[in-house]
């Protein structure tokens, strides 16, 4: 994976850009975009992923999925 931070505002926001190498394939996917946002509520922090310009569905189903457990074991490593 690749990819460039476009904005970074502590505690409220980042975007950045998103490619995916594989090391066998002489292509990598066409370029896409993360905006992560952060909002406090109480004691606790709303993380809100937002990932634009996925291509193919298959893609977008693959992505969505890993960033739905990157959110999982995020939780499992702030409860612990």
């Amino acid at each position: 994976m690749e990819g460039e931070y476009l904005t970074v505002e502590p505690e409220q926001c980042l975007v950045f850009t998103w490619r995916h190498i594989v090391a066998d394939q002489a292509q990598a996917s066409p370029e896409s975009q993360v905006t992560v946002t952060f909002a406090a509520e109480g004691s606790k922090t709303n993380v809100s992923i937002k990932h634009e310009a996925i291509q193919a569905l298959e893609s977008r189903r693959n992505i969505g999925g890993g960033w739905n457990q990157c959110m999982v074991n995020l939780g499992e490593v702030l409860a612990a």
